[in-house]
């Protein structure tokens, strides 16, 4: 799928020059290249210009590519027919428009050929012309033929305008046309389908305008379509695991892409998108594993450390979490944490670290031969491995969250998700946390929201007002109930190969996908669908799948698209039909 655009914009006009129409186009390309698009950029074209850049792009289209077109400048649109100008047109009269304006149905006959889907965005003028010159009869006779050989079958199309017919575009008070700026804004979101963020477009050119100036879309797409560069992610498979009444974990190998379900059940299982199937046997379960270099490590239900060639009893420490990279391989417990080397399958100590009264350790990663252990209350200690002698560095966070995961971000950052919804990232040399994005305090979902306050009350009215209708409780009521409500626990992360996103789940059991490169969490996956239960395991998968299992023991995978799927349906029932 190819995302092409064409982007125009025209200042300097013989007979008429703007001020903005360059600004926003310029605005506009940038929004469109920070979403993937590959931007032709036109500032103060001429007409042949603008067609030989037209015909090139339109010929390298296909179908379920994506052309987005804009243009900013001067214009007409007479009954119903509409012409960009150029900046070689020496005038805006009848006679020259005729001549040497640029038809908008010009535009639609090059690109309609290739099925794909088009957006053409027109911020100008719509003015029309006096009808009783006999300039104006003649552009009319001409819009007439042009129209009856250009203007029909025009499929999965939508034609965007600034304003509304017979109406000027203002130009705008700063350096760009409100309708540009408010474009350009919204172009990158990844939230919302095209037609969604044209309405949002016009209620706030409506508001800047004092409802003078009311933009105006038509639409013949065939499916929603989104400028986001990033995919959306579809529930395509689940199934209940065959270890029923089990808490369960998630391991992954970073080489081969084996993802592994274990648990409660002396079973592990290798998980795949049919199924899953026995891979691994450890009597009374697994607590958590790691690969390393190929090969397993698991840490049994009773404490016990099971590698290739060693066993080793770590209950004393009553072990969690490991983790394993870079030839250490690090056991976690609430208040100790165990360092060995990995060196041709033998497991040797090389550090034991216990903390103060009071605190607990929630997680751990090995990240550029560094080893990161987050805990309670905002703290989390730092620790150069290849140095023996090596002072471990202890650190806070300018809050009190508890650090529950810890991920490698990119090559300056690592991500930390917390407790009360915060994700923060540290830098890797200096250290210092940044709090990035905030997905709410407490839990989000109104069951969990409820579970937390039948302590409180029982009374359902009171429960459904302060759920669904807070407006009508007074103020010491609702901040009474909310102390009670329970922390929006981030208890996961996890990032794929290619696209600069993280996912974040929490334990209630959302799935926060977020774009990295300005923390904009554009979608929430619900794994529970409903049902009362948590999320205990999140990883990606080699395809960039996302898989995750639930307490209730259902394994799902969420597949990564940037194709709506009704436009996928509609292409097999049109095969199929």
């Amino acid at each position: 799928m190819k995302r092409q655009a064409i982007v125009i914009g025209i200042n300097n006009y013989d007979f008429s020059p703007l001020d903005n129409a360059i600004n926003d186009a310029q605005v506009v390309s940038e929004s469109l290249d920070a979403r993937g698009f590959a931007v032709n950029h036109l500032s103060d074209p001429t007409y042949q210009e603008i067609d030989d850049l037209v015909t090139q792009v339109a010929q390298n289209l296909s179908e379920n590519d994506l052309l987005m077109f804009f243009f900013a400048g001067h214009a007409v649109e007479h009954l119903g027919y509409g012409y960009i100008f150029p900046i070689d047109i020496p005038s805006d009269s009848p006679s020259a428009v005729r001549q040497y304006a640029y038809p908008i149905s010009k535009l639609l006959h090059a690109t309609s050929g290739s099925r794909a889907a088009r957006i053409f965005i027109i911020d100008a003028c719509r003015t029309s012309f006096d009808m009783s010159s006999l300039e104006s009869q003649i552009l009319t006779e001409h819009i007439h033929f042009q129209k009856s050989g250009t203007e029909h079958h025009q499929d999965n199309l939508l034609l965007a305008y600034s304003t509304s017919y017979g109406m000027k575009a203002k130009d705008g008070g700063g350096a760009n046309s409100h309708y540009s700026a408010a474009l350009s804004s919204l172009l990158i979101r990844h939230d919302m389908t095209v037609e969604h963020m044209l309405k949002e477009i016009a209620q706030e050119v409506l508001i800047k305008s004092n409802l003078s100036q009311r933009p105006w879309f038509y639409s013949s797409l065939e499916s929603n379509v989104s400028v986001s560069d990033l995919p959306h992610y579809s529930l395509y498979h689940s199934f209940v695991s065959p270890t029923h009444d089990s808490m369960h974990a998630l391991c992954a190998s970073p080489h081969d892409g084996t993802l592994l379900l274990l648990g409660n059940s002396s079973t592990i299982y290798n998980l795949n998108a049919s199924g899953c199937a026995r891979a691994y046997h450890l009597k009374g379960g697994t607590i958590a594993a790691a690969f390393h270099e190929g090969d397993l490590y698991l840490l049994g239900r009773d404490g016990t450390l099971h590698g290739p060639s060693t066993n080793i009893d770590l209950s004393h420490i009553e072990p969690t979490y490991i983790c394993a990279r870079e030839g250490y391989l690090i056991v976690l417990g609430p208040n100790t944490y165990k360092i060995f080397s990995v060196s041709d399958n033998t497991v040797t100590l090389l550090r034991s670290s216990p903390i103060k009264t009071n605190q607990f350790y929630y997680s751990a990663e090995i990240i550029d031969g560094e080893l990161w252990v987050g805990g309670s209350y905002g703290s989390f200690e730092v620790t150069k491995l290849s140095d023996k002698k090596s002072k471990t560095k202890k650190l806070n966070l300018p809050r009190q969250e508890h650090v529950y995961s810890i991920s490698d971000l990119n090559s300056d950052e690592v991500i930390f998700t917390c407790s009360s919804g915060k994700v923060y990232t540290i830098d890797k040399l200096t250290k210092s946390p940044m709090l990035r994005v905030s997905l709410g305090n407490t839990v989000r979902k109104p069951t969990s929201r409820r579970s937390s306050i039948l302590d409180i009350t029982a009374c359902d009215d009171l429960i459904n007002d302060f759920l669904f209708n807070p407006e009508k409780l007074p103020a010491d009521v609702i901040e009474t109930l909310s102390q009670h409500l329970i922390s929006n626990d981030l208890m996961y992360s996890a990032k794929p190969g290619s696209h600069p996103l993280v996912a974040i789940g929490s334990a209630e059991g959302y799935i926060y996908i977020i774009d990295t490169r300005n923390w904009d969490c554009y979608q929430i996956v619900d794994t529970s669908g409903g049902r009362s239960t948590e999320l205990i395991g999140m990883k990606f998968t080699h395809s960039e799948t996302l898989a995750c299992v639930t307490k209730d023991n259902n394994v799902m995978y969420y597949s990564p698209a940037r194709i709506d799927f009704g436009r996928s349906l509609n292409k097999v029932d049109s095969i199929t039909n």
